[in-house]
């Protein structure tokens, strides 16, 4: 399944301006999500019986060999 995120307007009458071709007879997934609309989110934030307990003993990243991490040279 291949996935292209196009951006449109719409006209004074709320009408989709500027549609791109699609493929005929075939089935197409829409999501539509306002642009204008403000982001209430603040963020995740951890439950409170486990906020503030994380304590980090020693150095994270150092502590596999690079040779572990599978990384390409």
């Amino acid at each position: 399944m291949n996935s292209e995120r196009i951006i449109v307007e719409t006209d004074d009458s709320g009408n989709i301006k500027n549609l791109p071709f699609l493929k005929p007879n075939h089935r197409f997934e829409v999501v539509i999500r306002d642009m204008n609309s403000v982001n209430t989110m603040s963020g995740r934030r951890p439950d409170p019986a486990i906020a503030g307990r994380l304590e980090i003993i020693g150095d994270v990243i150092d502590s596999t060999p690079a040779a572990d991490w599978n990384l390409p040279r």
